[in-house]
């Protein structure tokens, strides 16, 4: 009977430490794997206000090639300095997503080497469903101290969903 409380006990304890070192662990792009889609693309759906106003740089980005979570055409452009707006455009459905979370992001860098393009402040893979956003989201924008970091973001097919935030010192 004290054999089985210890094993139990060891496996709880085992189990309670796997979850930490986890929860400290950076995700990955392999972990978030997409299905590639090989189909035709959908036309474009421009059914909301946002999609209407962005209709120009929509139909650009519609026109690349798939670069995002195997079904979708991630689409950057400048909101000013600093800034960057973006869209998902679903190659099946032609629907259109704008994530708050990275509408009107500040961009930071904080690497060693300077960087040229703001959207090297946004990395993503064509087969992972994992966004790295390195900077701010608009929603800290005017703050004293806004939340600059490593935002880590996982793509559901409708919205992203905060993983991880790793908070970083340096300006942008």
């Amino acid at each position: 009977m004290k054999i089985k409380f210890v094993l139990a006990a060891l496996c709880a304890c085992f189990l309670a430490l796997s979850a930490a070192a986890q929860d400290g662990a950076t995700p990955d792009f392999k972990d978030y794997a997409a299905p590639a889609y090989r189909g035709r693309a959908a036309t474009l759906k421009l059914t909301t206000p946002l999609a209407r106003n962005y209709r120009t740089r929509l139909r650009e980005g519609a026109r690349r090639a798939l670069n995002f979570a195997g079904q979708y055409k991630l689409h950057t452009w400048s909101c000013g300095t600093g800034c960057l707006q973006m869209a998902l455009i679903d190659a099946k459905t032609g629907n259109v997503f704008f994530p708050e979370e990275l509408n009107g992001f500040i961009g930071c860098y904080y690497g060693s080497e300077p960087v040229n393009d703001l959207e090297e402040a946004l990395q993503f893979q064509k087969g992972s469903r994992l966004i790295v956003m390195a900077g701010y989201p608009y929603s800290e924008r005017g703050k004293d101290e806004p939340k600059k970091g490593l935002y880590y973001y996982e793509w559901t097919g409708a919205e992203l969903k905060l993983l991880k935030f790793v908070r970083k010192s340096e300006d942008c």
